[in-house]
């Protein structure tokens, strides 16, 4: 077991030789992470060694979980001296930027979570008056940025089930199946899940079955019986959860429910359930039901009659004691939930909904507000008679409306479709707030009293086509709005000049001109934001894994370190084990557990001296020549998976997304080594072949380890990424100087700030590489 304190002159092995620490690499990570890590303190470590600063910095960096903190703020710095003496200097920089982060969390906390009490004061005296402090408040808010799923501490399983159609039977069988509850001689329903976590995935109350209010009372308590183990029992909300809470508190139009009667009664039967509670004694509604023979033929009668007597239902259900219940139950829906690095949630997951989950790099913090929001509308409107919100209906529209099932992992420009009309919205705003559009008195009268903001861009388009109605079209005020709208969704891209193509064409109202701007800001989107990106941001806030409902059979995606997948239709259950693989009976994931530990994906970074570039690696990948003499020999099979994963990373090193995570990922899920599948990439490009075999042949026979082996040919693919890099970020500094518009030089430099960063994250690799192997 770790002693308490720091140990004076410990032994370590660092880079192949046994060198004497004052101070441990765990202790300094602590030190680092409570902002008490000074460049004296590692100056005091390395002196008398033969190693630089930087790379006793890189570990130190490594143990604490932050380097891709420290990689966020070298990719923002540019670099134009030696690169040794500069990244001492930033690693230096970073160190008081971190102190400065943990004196700011010190004033702001309140007084009993001062340091002070929080751990013992660091002493610079003596090595050994050094004290173990207690994790940061900063530590505590990164326990949810990205971490690899076998990397995340689960205590107990998490169980999904698929949407029940408020069928009985269903709810039954799954319960039964995953052993979390039993049904006494009594015919009360028992949690015997203990500590395990349960989450129904919707579609329950409204569905195509009538048992859903029974399911919703059983659900109830069974969350309180599990929340007494050390359990928890969750229900989402599915859409026609949705549907039956938008009848019951009869939020929709006078016509809804003659509209949509042939609907309610081949896919929503479950609404009529709520009959039950007409206090009329002599009502028709409850002796007529679905499965009446005449019920068909008069839907079209019968359902507006329900809808009537909402009002009397709802104040029944308030007075008697089942729907009181059934109500306070329906106010604990949810529409997400997150455990460990998984979240859960009803619909598809679309790229308007990885766009809130991601926001903050948070999102179980997301998830929370949302949950908030959305059940205190609930109580609101089902207990106490009040309308809902204008946030409560976003949250319907972005994470409950199915008519969009278009998962944010494909890759297709619509997916960005209700993104750009947001983006239209908002700027819409922005404008009228600055006093940039000018309509008719009535409009303006009607925008004063209901706001502003949160129309849908539909409603502005009908505004702003009035025949009174003029855009101001402002390029600064639309820039605004347009940079405000991405620091809060976390997306990337230049939209100004599509955006005043927008504005202009609804000035001229050409229809035609509107159209071709509104589908070529989709598309401007989605090739600044691939869904790359976008999986990386999602890892970035803490999910690996999305599990959902609604579509059965849905396509399920494995890649880049992130799953989608759903148990319905896959025998209607999936389980994530407490070592993080998940099993969904006919599908399993993560059966191959990493043995090397990981460390950040996707490297970054700054320009430094820019040497000539080699050919990049070609998009097809020709027939693999066979392996170096020195390497033994892969089956006719492996070879097929090498060549197939090769293609994958070519565009990875194209994209300059190819890391050293990337390729231990890729070759995990091949069952390769890391050392296989990079000498297979290298040897379909002749000139990485040529640098790695003048490379290997300084190398005496006697050091030519399978681990040497690996860290040359890994160094030799992101070397070559980082030069053209370089190369492309000279070429960006050239296009900046001949730039004719102060936008045009904008966008140049955030292009070279991106490839900046991308390089940062290829240097750290490589700094990585160089420490462990």
């Amino acid at each position: 077991m770790e002693k308490e304190s720091f140990s004076v002159n410990e032994n370590k092995e660092f880079h192949g030789k046994k060198i004497k620490y004052d101070l441990s690499i765990k202790k300094l990570a602590e030190l680092l992470k409570n902002g008490k890590l000074t460049e004296d303190i590692l100056e005091r470590e390395v002196e008398g060694l033969n190693v630089e600063i930087y790379k006793l910095g890189y570990e130190v960096l490594l143990e604490a979980g932050l380097m891709e903190d420290f990689i966020d703020y070298y990719g923002k710095i540019e670099i134009e001296e030696n690169e040794t003496i500069a990244e001492e200097r930033i690693l230096g920089n970073y160190l008081k930027k971190r102190q400065q982060v943990e004196q700011d969390l010190e004033e702001l906390a309140p007084e009993h979570e001062k340091s002070e009490d929080r751990a013992e004061k660091v002493v610079e005296a003596t090595p050994s008056a050094l004290q173990v402090t207690q994790p940061s408040s900063l530590e505590a808010i990164r326990i949810h940025g990205k971490r690899e799923w076998w990397e995340v501490k689960r205590e107990t399983e998490v169980m999904a089930i698929e949407d029940l159609d408020g069928d009985m039977r269903n709810f039954e069988r799954h319960v039964r199946k995953l052993g979390v509850a039993e049904k006494d001689s009594g015919g009360n329903w028992n949690w015997t899940g203990g500590n395990k976590k349960l989450v129904f995935l919707g579609d329950i109350l409204g569905d195509r079955s009538m048992d859903g209010m029974e399911i919703t009372s059983i659900i109830g308590n069974l969350r309180e019986q599990a929340e007494k183990q050390g359990g928890q029992v969750d229900f989402l909300c599915g859409n026609h959860d949705m549907e039956f809470i938008t009848f019951l508190t009869k939020s929709a139009s006078k016509e809804y429910a003659k509209v949509n009667a042939a609907l309610f009664t081949d896919q929503s039967v479950g609404i009529w359930e709520l009959a039950q509670f007409d206090p009329d004694p002599k009502s028709e509604l409850k002796r007529i039901g679905p499965k009446s023979p005449d019920f068909e033929r008069r839907q079209e009668e019968l359902w507006p009659k329900l809808y009537d007597r909402i009002p009397q239902i709802l104040e029944n259900m308030r007075s008697d004691k089942k729907g009181k219940g059934i109500l306070e139950n329906i106010c604990k829906l949810k529409v997400a939930v997150i455990h460990d690095d998984t979240l859960f949630c009803h619909t598809d997951p679309t790229m308007s909904m990885a766009v809130g989950f991601m926001k903050g790099n948070n999102a179980s913090e997301q998830v929370d507000h949302l949950n908030e929001v959305f059940q205190q509308n609930l109580r609101d409107a089902l207990l106490d008679g009040d309308g809902f919100d204008r946030e409560y209906y976003e949250i319907r529209d972005v994470y409950l409306n199915t008519g969009n099932r278009k998962k944010f992992t494909r890759e297709t420009p619509e997916l960005f479709d209700k993104l750009a009309y947001k983006l239209s919205a908002e700027t819409a705003g922005y404008l009228f707030k600055n006093g940039n559009i000018y309509v008719s008195h009535k409009l303006n009268h009607m925008l004063e009293k209901y706001g502003y903001t949160g129309h849908e861009w539909d409603i502005w388009k009908d505004i702003l086509y009035d025949k009174e109605s003029h855009v101001d079209v402002d390029e600064k005020i639309i820039k605004e709005a347009i940079d405000s709208w991405k620091d809060d969704n976390h997306l990337g891209g230049d939209y100004t000049e599509e955006i005043i193509k927008i504005f202009d064409a609804i000035n001229k109202k050409d229809s035609n001109a509107l159209y071709e701007s509104e589908n070529r800001l989709s598309e401007i989107m989605n090739e600044f934001n691939t869904h790359k990106s976008i999986i990386a941001k999602m890892r970035k806030s803490g999910v690996n894994a999305v599990m959902h409902g609604h579509t059965a059979n849905a396509r399920t995606y494995d890649e880049n370190g992130f799953i989608v997948a759903t148990p319905h239709g896959i025998n209607g259950t999936g389980i994530i084990r407490k070592d993080g693989k998940i099993d969904l009976v006919d599908e399993k994931f993560r059966e191959i557990t990493p043995k090397q530990k990981s460390f950040p994906a996707q490297p970054p970074s700054a320009p430094a001296q820019s040497p000539p570039a080699p050919a990049t690696p070609p998009a097809q990948a020709p027939v693999m020549p066979q392996m170096p003499p020195q390497m033994p020999p892969v089956s006719d099979a492996k070879q097929e998976k090498i060549i197939e994963s090769s293609k994958k990373l070519s565009g990875l090193f194209n994209d300059f997304e190819l890391s050293y995570d990337a390729i231990k990922e890729e070759a995990q899920k091949i069952q390769v080594s890391p050392r296989e599948l990079a000498l297979g990439f290298i040897q379909q490009n002749p000139e990485l072949k040529s640098q790695f075999d003048d490379k290997l042949r300084v190398i005496p026979d006697a050091e030519r380890t399978d681990k040497a082996i690996e860290k040359l040919a890994l160094t030799v693919v992101l070397e070559n990424e980082k030069k053209i890099i370089e190369k492309r970020v000279e070429d960006k500094n050239m296009e900046i100087g001949k730039a004719k518009n102060d936008k045009e030089k904008e966008t140049l430099k955030s292009e070279k700030e991106d490839l900046n960063t991308k390089r940062a994250f290829i240097v750290a690799d490589l700094h990585i590489l160089d420490i462990i192997m």
